[in-house]
């Protein structure tokens, strides 16, 4: 629970990977095999999105390779622990394939899905406007790049509805 009365209070996680850990804890896991569990396999997930975006860019070889770095870098360690970095990294890889192959909808809602779970995925938004900038694409990808800050605009707006702060999720006691 979060009060803004100057006592320690954690909002520990943003909203999705709390979200997906409640519903598989449904199936009666505790909590902490559950959160493993989504982690472990949203990095599955992103290895094999990587794998298919490489494949589909370069060649099986480099998938392969690309694949194997993703999986064996020590900083994969951070995708097998109770951590949003699996869903982290499957949205926003998947949100990066679909802007790639132009798949403007798919990119937006990947991009929206990946805010709501850590910050550091707004730099996805830039990103998107840069190169649609850059190589001339249409108007699409611009909306793309306006739906992927909508994950975190609506935790914004859940703090401030649920806790009266639209920046519960940054205050430091």
């Amino acid at each position: 629970e979060y009060i803004n009365d100057g006592k320690y209070h954690t909002i520990a996680f943003f909203p999705l990977f709390p979200i997906i850990t409640r519903a598989v804890m449904f199936l009666g896991l505790p909590f902490e095999i559950a959160a493993t569990l989504v982690n472990n396999f949203a990095l599955l997930g992103a290895m094999w999105v990587v794998y298919h975006w490489m494949q589909e860019r370069y060649d099986i070889t480099t998938a392969r390779w690309s694949t194997a770095v993703l999986g064996w870098c020590p900083l994969s360690l951070f995708g097998t622990v109770i951590y949003t970095e699996g869903l982290f990294l499957l949205f926003s890889t998947a949100a990066l394939r679909a802007f790639d192959k132009s798949q403007y909808t798919s990119a937006g809602l990947w991009g929206a899905m990946a805010t709501a779970t850590r910050s550091p995925v707004l730099m996805l938004v830039p990103s998107f406007l840069i190169v649609a900038w850059r190589e001339t694409r249409p108007k699409k990808p611009y909306f793309a790049a306006f739906a992927t800050t909508m994950g975190l605009i609506l935790f914004i707006l859940y703090s401030c509805w649920r806790f009266g702060d639209l920046h519960s999720f940054v205050v430091v006691p």
